[in-house]
């Protein structure tokens, strides 16, 4: 789902339309976002620190009241993958992002955040995904058992075959099916391999 997300991306505007971080512990995305739209990869705390610093010092540059705001601005999408992981007992490092996740669609900022289902229920205080829920961010549900309680209002889990989800959009939720995208390294192989 998030290589997909990822790659929609790249077809978002003219060049400089969108800049897209990533923090991934398991570097599953690593060759996934091209070095032209790349604003930084983060495998480790501290490379997620650094480039959540890094996000917050472009978005903090941009004001609203500004007529010429959104002129030349790039989107700026960070795609975060196992946040569970992400935000663990050492500190979240999306924290200095809470403040602006209700501004976001004003200042250009984007949160794509993967988590599993398991364990959702006891980390439904944690800052940055209540404020992704007070703001009713669009939210993707895939497989998970129904027993974690309610995800978005009182959508729950559910078993589901590979790719299929709800997506919940103001407590309204609509069964879907995600394509499948192979890594973007499998693609070069397998177009080599036709080549040959």
């Amino acid at each position: 789902t998030l290589r997909g997300i990822v790659r929609s991306l790249e077809m978002l505007g003219p060049p400089g339309a969108v800049r897209i971080g990533v923090i991934d512990y398991r570097r599953r995305l690593m060759s996934e976002v091209p070095d032209e739209l790349r604003l930084g990869f983060a495998s480790t705390p501290e490379e997620a620190h650094a480039l959540v610093a890094r996000v917050v010092s472009e978005i903090s540059t941009r004001s609203i009241t500004d007529e010429t705001f959104t002129a030349g601005r790039p989107e700026i999408v960070l795609v975060v993958d196992d946040y569970d992981l992400v935000a663990g007992a050492s500190g979240n490092p999306l924290g200095p992002l809470v403040d602006l996740v209700p501004r976001g669609l004003d200042l250009g900022l984007h949160l794509v955040i993967a988590r599993r289902v398991g364990g959702l229920a006891r980390s439904s205080f944690e800052p940055v995904l209540q404020r992704l829920r007070e703001t009713t961010t669009p939210t993707l549900i895939m497989d998970g058992d129904p027993s974690e309680g309610p995800i978005v209002g009182s959508v729950k889990a559910a078993h589901q075959p590979q790719g299929r989800g709800l997506l919940v959009d103001r407590s309204r939720a609509t069964l879907i099916q995600i394509a499948k995208f192979e890594p973007r390294a499998r693609v070069h192989l397998l177009k080599r391999e036709q080549s040959a």
